[in-house]
């Protein structure tokens, strides 16, 4: 068993340093790639220092799987390797020989409130769980306690012990600032922001892009403030959208006077690290399939509703694929269908919205663009009577 691990030890220790000498820097990534750490072309999907984004570092005793670390820890030499566990549950409550609704999505969907995380069917809180600590199953050491998701031998500065748990004052919701000092707003560096949650769906991918429509995602992010702490889900997005997305944003934000810093995270990460937060960039998935959306609309149902309610700002990224829409999975926009209209020429029907700052009266819609029928919101950018760009304010 000890060589075993050893083995297993030395197999994450060349994949670090694998990462270290990548020997392409300075040129464009494929598609497959994302650029981290000063232009460095790595693959998320194995890379143990970049696992599912950049910077996503897997624990000493994880590998990197198809952009999820996993524990490489188990109890059972003859399984340590293996995948996680998939089998639904034995009893879902749906008989599938009866079941005349949507395809199948799957094993039931576990649903957090913000702060927590699903590890199995049960929510937790992965700054204090000292059996998920920072998230599912990492179990920290008999002799360690659970710092603000991170295993410590103690509670040192700058965390706080408050209630019996150590926590981060310069965000925790029940303890911002100080301990004992709820906040109903978002905590940002230890004071509690409170306001109006902002809602935008943007009907672009950035793939290709012009200085028009990164006004737009560039603004959008701006709506969180002069200090915007971003939190981005990429899934299934493809890289060239996510790096036209950045650097839209960081260009933006440098003409603007705002600071932009961001993290990216796997979906199951996402309704926990939205804490410290006060931006929810939603990637578009063109990559996803709708069974895949519809279980991520759910996951991130509670989490998202509490963020825009507490003063948070979601942006939505939808265009490309063949899936219903990314939409989907914020399933509080009040939208019902997308149409592709790339190469279109769209223009701007509301010049007074924030988000309409900067952009030119009409533009072209790059590949990939959809315009969208919805319910209700301000539509600050359309194709004729068609919205592309729509902004809702959440009180």
């Amino acid at each position: 068993m000890r060589s075993h691990l050893l083995l297993l030890l030395l197999a994450v220790l060349s994949l670090v340093a694998g990462c270290d000498t990548s020997p392409v820097t300075g040129a464009t990534c494929g598609d497959d790639l994302l650029t981290c750490d000063d232009g460095i072309c790595v693959d998320p999907r194995r890379n143990p220092v970049h696992c599912g984004g950049c910077n996503i570092v897997c624990g000493a005793f994880e590998l990197c799987t198809d952009g999820f670390c996993q524990s490489i820890m188990d109890t059972s030499p003859d399984t340590a390797m293996d995948a996680p566990d998939t089998t639904p549950p034995e009893d879902t409550g749906v008989d599938a020989a009866e079941d005349t609704g949507p395809a199948d999505t799957g094993p039931a969907v576990t649903v957090c409130s913000l702060g927590e995380i699903a590890c199995g069917a049960v929510c937790t809180n992965p700054f204090s769980d000292r059996d998920n600590c920072g998230s599912c199953g990492r179990r920290c050491g008999s002799a360690q306690i659970c710092a603000s998701g991170v295993c410590a031998l103690g509670c040192d500065a700058p965390l706080m012990v408050c209630d019996e748990a150590c926590v981060d004052t310069s965000s925790n919701l029940n303890h911002c600032g100080g301990c004992d000092s709820p906040c109903a707003g978002l905590c940002i560096d230890g004071t509690c922001e409170t306001g109006p949650g902002e809602l935008v769906l943007i009907g672009h991918d950035f793939r290709e892009s012009r200085v028009g429509m990164d006004r737009i995602v560039g603004n959008a992010a701006g709506l969180a403030g002069d200090d915007v702490r971003g939190l981005v889900f990429e899934g299934d997005a493809r890289p060239s959208s996510l790096r036209g997305v950045d650097a839209a944003i960081t260009d933006v934000a440098a003409s603007s006077g705002f600071t932009y810093r961001d993290r990216s995270v796997p979906a199951q990460l996402v309704t926990g690290s939205l804490v410290g937060r006060n931006l929810l960039i939603v990637s578009a998935q063109a990559d996803a399939d709708d069974a895949e959306l519809a279980r991520l609309g759910t996951l991130f149902s509670a989490a998202i509703t509490e963020f825009l309610e507490r003063g948070g700002v979601v942006v939505v990224l939808d265009a490309g694929g063949s899936n219903l829409g990314t939409y989907n999975v914020v399933q509080a926009l009040d939208v019902s269908a997308r149409s592709d209209i790339t190469l279109e020429t769209v223009r701007v029907v509301d010049a007074g919205d924030p988000v309409a700052v900067g952009v030119p009266s009409t533009y072209r819609a790059e590949t990939s663009s959809s315009s969208f029928t919805i319910g209700s919101g301000n539509v600050v950018v359309a194709l004729e009577d068609d919205p592309v760009v729509v902004h809702w304010t959440v009180e």
